[in-house]
């Protein structure tokens, strides 16, 4: 459908400026030299109708070049025709006169009904790369502590030596971009909890004289069943022990700056970064992985280059595998990424051997053709080869760009949700469904899942990628038992498919 609307557009274009004539080749030396430059198609009316947004979501660019010698460009995509301009008028290949109007670098150009307005572009700039003070603090740091380490100093001195029994690990993201995500590694952290209190339980009651089966028998219950009960009231709230922000580094100084302005200031030694300030005072990190995610090979882009490098073209890129779908007949897709950018490696030619060493974290190199569909930005025909290092990129959480063009910037990345709302699902007519998610696949769940969620009036649709994640995945179920209204939080890969279609890894009911 949106292949089709692009053509729409295209034949609109091309009919109404009447450019399917033979050139006459005329050069006009008396063009105005401050109308020389690049424009870009920013706003398209026909007959009346604003079609914007779909020249945005058609992915193609529309442009004019206008030359000091009076010749001009007109871009659609990879095609360009020649025509002719001068202070007045953009002439076709017929040497037919378009009236435009001109000022302060926006361009109106108005013909049979169709009103195109193009932007000047300024000269072309790379785009500024990211300022890293110190590439060697790049990389992950864990501190070692216990779960005592974060109590108020009022609990009673037996649950404290419980406690210290509970070992617990902070892990401190530092990216190229200054940004870091502090979180802890909670996995079985209840369950270790929960061994130490039955532990510290089972030594009181030796230090009462009696055995378990003895306290049992008094009280007609369990022990579990008694901590069941305790940890039914235990609202394990580790929010502020989790936070994301922004780094700076002076000398051997490292200031954490969080989301809502509260600072951590620590020392800097070699591979240790111990802090002195704010609630991680006194908490030593180690450095565990110290990979420059900034290298690249040579001969290998920036995610920059490969960003503006045209459609159809050929590329290549290093990047961390994030993750990939199912191989199969000798291909498979790849969710990867670099520090600066996400990439989707679309049918790249592997071998089942060689597809079972991409794992998270692995580094490899890409050589393929850039290709777009939607806006989803991509590489097809892939081949590649394994590159020593290792990263793991934890998610990024967009919450706060719901809605908003930025979204596209992190197209591609291993990102997160969190707090948006479940919908009734709507099919493609736009007709309530009743439930809260919709089978490709009804029959035989052996395709895609998809569900619809929402916060301040914005809906997107995403999906459960069979390929990626199939029925007898945690987060496929998870989709299968929500329902509508529920709040949840979502982490996954930020795909394309004419808006924000993540492909979902991870889904939470709050």
């Amino acid at each position: 459908m949106k292949k089709t609307l692009s053509c729409i557009l295209v034949l609109a274009l091309f009919l109404s400026l009447g450019v399917f004539g033979g050139w006459n080749g005329r050069a006009l030396a008396d063009a105005p030299e401050d109308r020389v430059g690049t424009y870009v198609m920013t706003e398209l009316v026909m007959d009346g109708k604003d079609y914007t947004e779909l020249l945005k979501s058609s992915g193609t660019v529309f442009a004019l070049e206008l030359h000091e010698d009076g010749t001009c460009l007109l871009i659609q995509g990879e095609d360009a025709r020649s025509l002719t301009w001068d202070e007045e008028n953009i002439y076709t290949e017929d040497g037919v006169p378009l009236p435009y109007l001109y000022e302060n670098g926006t361009l109106v150009l108005t013909e049979e009904g169709v009103q195109m307005t193009f932007q000047k572009v300024e000269d072309e700039k790379q785009p500024e790369k990211p300022e890293v003070t110190d590439q060697s603090i790049l990389g992950i740091w864990i501190a070692e502590t216990d779960l005592a380490f974060f109590l108020d100093g009022e609990t009673d001195p037996g649950s404290v030596e419980t406690l210290k029994a509970v070992p617990l690990q902070m892990v401190l993201e530092l990216r190229s971009d200054g940004t870091y995500i502090l979180s802890m590694d909670s996995s079985a952290l209840l369950s270790t909890l929960r061994d130490s209190m039955r532990s510290y339980m089972e030594s009181l009651l030796a230090e009462s004289g009696m055995t378990v089966e003895q306290y049992e028998a008094l009280t007609g219950g369990t022990l579990d069943e008694a901590l069941d009960e305790t940890f039914a009231d235990v609202d394990f709230d580790l929010s502020d022990l989790t936070n994301s922000g922004s780094y700076k580094r002076e000398e051997d100084r490292l200031t954490l700056t969080n989301d809502s302005g509260r600072v951590g200031t620590g020392t800097l030694d070699g591979s240790t970064l111990t802090f002195d300030q704010d609630s991680l005072s006194g908490l030593c990190f180690t450095q565990v992985i110290q990979e420059d995610v900034l290298a690249k090979s040579d001969g290998v882009m920036r995610y920059a280059e490969y960003a503006a490098a045209e459609t159809g073209t050929s590329v290549v890129v290093e990047a961390y595998v994030l993750d990939h779908q199912t191989w199969r007949d000798g291909k498979v897709s790849v969710y990867a990424q670099d520090a600066e950018g996400g990439y989707f490696i679309y049918n790249m030619a592997c071998s089942e051997e060689d597809a079972a060493g991409l794992v998270p974290g692995q580094k490899i190199r890409v050589s393929g053709e850039k290709a777009e569909w939607g806006r989803e930005v991509e590489i097809m025909d892939g081949s590649f080869e394994f590159v020593d290092g290792s990263y793991q990129f934890r998610p990024v959480d967009l919450s706060a760009a719901w809605g908003s063009e930025k979204l596209i910037d992190h197209q591609n990345q291993l990102v997160a949700f969190k707090g948006v709302t479940v919908e009734e699902y709507r099919d493609k007519g736009g007709n309530l469904t009743g439930a809260a998610f919709a089978y490709k696949d009804f029959e035989n769940k052996t395709d895609d899942l998809y569900f619809q969620v929402s916060r301040d009036g914005v809906i997107y649709e995403f999906c459960v990628e069979f390929n990626l994640c199939g029925s007898d995945t945690e987060v496929y179920k998870a989709v299968e038992a929500l329902q509508v209204g529920d709040v949840v939080d979502l982490e996954g890969y930020l795909y394309w498919y004419g808006g924000p279609n993540l492909h979902v890894i991870s889904l939470t009911v709050k």
